[in-house]
């Protein structure tokens, strides 16, 4: 069996076992301590992965430097298929920002070069650009775009003609400055969730003039987004994927979607068809855009009904298929074939 994350165990179906099932098989004391402690955890990971057909890993994911260093090792197995390789958020400290560079030139590069067999990016420009940033062959490194809905049969939300409400989400690279800027004055019923990391920031920005929440389930999120007129996602380019979870939730809730033209977004969303997209950091083209959608209910049940029918080209079906013939194949099987392990 190969491990891969519980999320992607669940999709890919035969052949896969969660990271968790094939720990639990271990001995007590070990399964123990993995279930307990990262190092352990990618330790073993790694371990597994060196005596069976392999390991597919999600790179910001606890354990998984571990479990490269471990493949990594004399001799070098490639062993493992790194998902969702994007690159980390850069901080705001030029020191840390150094730092990283340096870490990820002397520590995590070497690693993925000897470690990984395949890996996975969101974007075609991300894919280019960490091949040649960490030094691996292109041909280890596959563009597989996330979904752009589950099913493609949630039926859209009904929009109020007269709705104001705009909502907007997210906890990676969102460009909050831009956001509250461009509903300065506006007459928006805005409403924002973000993370508690964020919150301080938008506390100030908002001003009392949005419904701010933080940290809020997954089902009120949905609610919120088929409840309202707009969803703007306003971000940063940040040089790593972000939004894409946004915008297929919006799709498929049926929320009209407003966006800020950056490349996490290319092949993702089409500016005038199934989405409207500003300058990222032009507070009055993003203004313009959700303006417009407020005045004209016809164009939101356009935009929404246009970027649904696209959705349907690639569901979750369409992306997990992807993976399976790519993560088989890079550890030495067939694709569909898995030695137990």
């Amino acid at each position: 069996m190969i491990g891969v994350p519980r999320f992607y165990a669940e999709h890919l179906g035969a052949g896969f076992a969660t990271h968790d099932e094939l720990l639990a098989r271990l001995a007590r004391p070990a399964a123990a301590l993995a279930g307990r402690f990262d190092l352990f955890r990618g330790l073993a990971l790694g371990l597994l992965a060196r005596r069976g057909p392999g390991m597919a890993l999600i790179r910001r994911e606890r354990g998984t430097l571990p479990a490269l260093a471990v493949c990594a090792l004399p001799p070098a197995r490639r062993r493992a298929f790194v998902l969702e390789l994007v690159r980390r958020p850069p901080s705001a400290s030029a020191w840390r920002r150094a730092l990283g560079r340096l870490w990820g030139a002397a520590v995590e590069a070497p690693l993925l070069r000897r470690a990984a067999a395949g890996a996975q990016t969101m974007t075609g420009w991300e894919a280019d650009e960490i091949a040649t940033a960490l030094g691996l062959d292109r041909g280890r490194v596959h563009h597989v775009p996330w979904a752009l809905c589950e099913t493609g049969t949630t039926p859209p939300a009904a929009i109020s003609p007269g709705s104001r409400a705009v909502f907007a989400s997210g906890r990676t690279a969102c460009d909050w400055p831009t956001l509250f800027a461009a509903a300065d004055g506006a007459a928006w019923e805005l409403t924002v969730a973000c993370s508690r990391r964020d919150l301080p920031e938008v506390r100030r920005l908002a001003g009392g003039a949005a419904e701010i929440r933080c940290e809020i389930p997954w089902d009120e999120h949905v609610a919120t987004l088929r409840a309202s007129a707009v969803y703007a996602i306003v971000l940063a380019d940040r040089g790593l994927s972000a939004g894409h979870v946004r915008l297929m939730s919006a799709v498929e809730n049926g929320a009209p979607v407003v966006a800020s033209a950056v490349r996490p977004l290319e092949g993702y969303a089409v500016d005038g068809e199934t989405a409207l997209l500003a300058p990222p950091g032009d507070p009055e083209r993003l203004r313009a855009a959700v303006d417009g959608l407020l005045a004209d209910p016809r164009r939101r049940a356009e935009i929404r009904d246009a970027a649904l029918d696209r959705a349907r080209s690639w569901t979750y079906a369409d992306y997990f298929t992807r993976l399976r013939e790519l993560i088989a194949p890079a550890l030495g099987l067939a694709p569909g074939v898995h030695r137990s392990g």
